[in-house]
């Protein structure tokens, strides 16, 4: 039930995937159970007082295996 959930949150938020189930890179089994998601429409963050870009979507998402 979690895949078919996953695509329809990505559908409902605009985002290119969600792995509710799956691997992490030292092979244990994860299952992701949200509740609530929330999305967000607007935001902003400085720096030392100095304004930062607006957010956006990465060209390439990040994975857990990246960090």
């Amino acid at each position: 039930m979690l895949k078919p959930m996953g695509k329809v949150a990505a559908v409902a938020l605009g985002l290119q995937k969600v792995k509710l189930t799956g691997l992490v890179p030292n092979g244990q089994h994860y299952i992701a159970n949200p509740k609530i998601l929330w999305g967000v429409k607007e935001s902003r963050a400085t720096l030392t007082g100095e304004e930062l870009s607006q957010p956006m979507s990465l060209p390439v998402q990040a994975r857990l295996v990246d960090f």
